[in-house]
């Protein structure tokens, strides 16, 4: 009995850590298409598109730097990489009009290429669409936070900073899909298994208690 209930508490210990593994993150699980600069400080900035195809069509790009930097300073950084596009708007330009990725894996951005990722826009559509800026509140792609300042892209840059600027409706904004690496998603499998587990134990641990 006592070493099915040492088994009982691994297994439910293991689908605990697992069902962990798929909400809070580190830096080193994002599938980071890139660093940019130098530096003792780190931060990443997600792009999400949200297209209607299906699949996760967000990109994560990491920055490094020393000294004081700003959002944008860091996002001007990263664009500066011909296969991503950032186009500024609002006061101070402060806040993002466009986005692009060179998603057909050229080489470099084209607006004009069907393959490649961009939007563009502040407020147009039905329903009105915008780039929404969101920062991670626990710093781990966890919780976000929907920024409602006029020029987001005008803070200052802390280190450890979540960033993510997402293709969404003005009035409900949506948080951003996170790439992550794929050895970090826990497969279907491992769930089941240990689902089994727990379920084949417990009802050991009843017949023993019958």
């Amino acid at each position: 009995m006592r070493r099915s209930m040492l088994w009982l508490g691994a297994l439910l210990g293991a689908l605990v850590t697992t069902s962990g593994l798929a909400s809070a993150y580190t830096f080193d699980d994002l599938e980071i298409e890139y660093w940019t600069g130098s530096g003792q400080n780190e931060a990443v900035v997600i792009i999400d598109w949200k297209f209607a195809t299906p699949g996760i069509e967000s990109k994560a790009f990491g920055y490094r730097w020393g000294g004081a930097k700003t959002i944008k300073e860091m996002i001007e950084d990263i664009a500066a990489d011909p296969r991503l596009y950032a186009e500024w708007t609002g006061p101070g330009l402060g806040a993002v009009n466009a986005y692009g990725w060179d998603a057909s894996g050229n080489g470099v951005f084209e607006e004009t290429d069907p393959a490649d990722w961009f939007h563009r826009g502040f407020g147009l559509g039905i329903p009105p669409m915008w780039w929404q800026h969101f920062k991670s509140d626990t710093n781990d792609g966890e919780n976000w936070t929907a920024d409602e300042l006029e020029a987001p892209a005008n803070e200052p840059l802390p280190n450890g900073h979540w960033d993510a600027w997402v293709w969404t409706e003005m009035a409900n904004p949506q948080p951003p899909d996170i790439p992550i690496k794929p050895e970090i998603i826990p497969e279907p499998v491992t769930f089941l298994l240990v689902g089994l587990g727990v379920a084949a134990l417990s009802r050991r641990l009843r017949k023993g208690f019958s």
